[in-house]
């Protein structure tokens, strides 16, 4: 679980796994619970114009979103195959990609928005990663901020991954993300249900699901599992962040 195993995972990439990657989110089973995500982010952020930094953003697609979609966007990670993917399958979007370590960013008050979207899991300091994102915002710059959040660590694609590739997979709940927010200097934090956990499954998944289906049916231990996530979010709900004063974080 080191560093250099984050940065050496695209290069042992095989083709196969480059399509997939170059691909996402089409390519991946999850494409809804991504494009649901997405969808979410886009309606909480400021509007473009802006200056977008898009932490931890491997092959590049969610950067190539936010570029389509107005925004000034760079993305960045630390792993060199993974920019030169980005370059390959999103450059023309015009987003831009750079290879950064975001535990140690070298922007200061740059940029109007950051987004970590499904990579924080991964640092091996994710207090280092949350101060680099405050001095790269601007004064009133928002950060926004989506975790799989408790369990992910025991998934059994988590310890695949870690077996497989020595990477650190982490639980990241949004209660812990928010609060090493405020110690990193953000004076408004705010953690909102996550919208994929909102929307009922045509065939629910999770824990709460696992253990309700054969007591109440999969329909209503779905609805369940809904109601839960929406009513305590601190698990994997969606963080909102500002620095500095101003307007709070829109809901």
């Amino acid at each position: 679980m080191t560093k250099q195993a984050e940065i050496d995972y695209f290069g042992k990439m095989t083709e196969a796994g480059r399509r997939f990657a170059a691909g996402k989110p089409f390519t991946a089973e999850e494409r809804g619970a991504y494009l649901l995500d997405m969808g979410q982010i886009l309606s909480l952020i400021p509007k473009p114009p802006a200056r977008l930094l898009d932490l931890g953003c491997g092959s590049g697609w969610t950067t190539a979103m936010f570029a389509r979609s107005g925004y000034d966007a760079l993305g960045v990670d630390i792993a060199p195959g993974a920019i030169a993917l980005a370059r390959e399958a999103f450059g023309h979007t015009g987003a831009r990609f750079d290879v950064q370590d975001f535990e140690a960013l070298p922007f200061r008050s740059e940029f109007d928005i950051v987004v970590i979207y499904d990579c924080l899991h991964h640092a091996e300091n994710e207090r280092a990663v949350l101060e680099s994102v405050f001095r790269a915002l601007k004064n009133g710059g928002e950060a926004v901020i989506v975790e799989p959040g408790e369990g992910h660590a025991a998934d059994a694609v988590s310890q695949r991954a870690v077996q497989a590739h020595g990477v650190t997979e982490k639980d990241m709940p949004a209660r812990r993300t928010a609060k090493l927010l405020r110690a990193a200097g953000f004076r408004t934090v705010r953690v909102l249900p996550r919208a994929q956990f909102q929307v009922a499954e045509r065939e629910g998944t999770g824990g709460i699901v696992r253990l309700l289906r054969p007591l109440l049916g999969a329909r209503l231990a779905g609805l369940l599992k809904t109601l839960k996530n929406t009513a305590f979010p601190g698990c994997n709900g969606i963080v909102l962040a500002r620095k500095g004063g101003g307007v709070p974080p829109r809901q």
